[in-house]
């Protein structure tokens, strides 16, 4: 983690990271402590996203249960550790403290059998299902992550209130989408997506089928968006009501078509 320990906070009217030099820069460790007796270099972390309030970290972690391949969000607190005296690196360093798996599996799933007809498979679109975390609402208020896919080899990214879990969908295009932004004032959003170049078009581009297939394919389906080592990923901006109808957001390293477009409104 980078930390600008006694230059990088904002205070006397300077902003954070001003007057910035190597000697004034540290770069600390980050440990997870995931074992009953804070031992060892701590649990494996991935996809960090630093919380708009500086305090707190989202991250996810993969897991391998009964030959399965899984992956959970985590949201803890950074706290600084200046002399550890346990777990490793023995050094100066983060811990993250007060750890919370967002995910409950006592919670309605996306996927579940009918308790009235066990032959029929209901989904459900309003469950909350945290997958690979992307971040965080400029406000700090909702998580935004890849989640279970609305529809059939569709994969998007949602947002969820960390407060009431109220889960809303940020992106609809059939292409893949992975890491997003969102604006500091809540009313665009950048993605990187694969619109444009057809690589998930002839699996998603079929729209509101349920997504059955992906209870055992999600893997190999999303894995067409790449040819090898290559990507396919474009800056697409979105504004806040989302890719609806003719609509679809613009590409940001695109030539423009030299008309003005109009703002999107307020969010309410």
């Amino acid at each position: 983690m980078l930390d600008l320990r006694g230059a990088g906070r904002e205070r006397g009217g300077h902003q954070r990271g001003e007057g910035l030099s190597p000697a004034e820069t540290h770069i600390y460790p980050i440990r997870w402590n995931n074992t009953a007796d804070d031992s060892g270099r701590g649990g494996s972390i991935r996809e960090l996203r630093i919380h708009p309030d500086d305090v707190h970290l989202g991250f996810s972690s993969f897991t391998i249960a009964n030959g399965r391949f899984g992956q959970f969000a985590y949201l803890g607190r950074l706290e600084f550790i200046p002399t550890p005296t346990t777990g490793t690196p023995m050094a100066p360093r983060y811990d993250v403290v007060t750890v919370t798996r967002l995910f409950d599996p006592a919670d309605t799933q996306p996927m579940s059998v009918d308790p009235k007809d066990p032959r029929r498979l209901v989904y459900d679109r309003e469950a909350l299902s945290v997958g690979e975390l992307r971040g965080f609402s400029a406000d700090g208020r909702e998580v935004t992550y890849i989640g279970y896919p609305e529809e059939s080899s569709n994969i998007d990214v949602f947002a969820a209130d960390l407060s009431t879990g109220k889960v809303r969908r940020l992106t609809s295009n059939p292409e893949y989408v992975d890491p997003v932004d969102l604006s500091p004032d809540g009313r665009w959003t950048v993605a990187m997506d694969t619109r444009g170049s057809d690589r998930q078009m002839f699996l998603a581009g079929m729209r509101g089928v349920p997504p059955i297939t992906d209870m055992i394919t999600t893997s190999a389906t999303s894995s067409t968006r790449n040819n090898g080592q290559r990507r396919f990923f474009q800056p697409i901006l979105i504004d806040s009501h989302g890719d609806r109808g003719g609509y679809q957001g613009q590409r940001i390293n695109a030539a423009g078509d030299g008309r003005a477009h109009p703002q999107p409104a307020n969010q309410t």
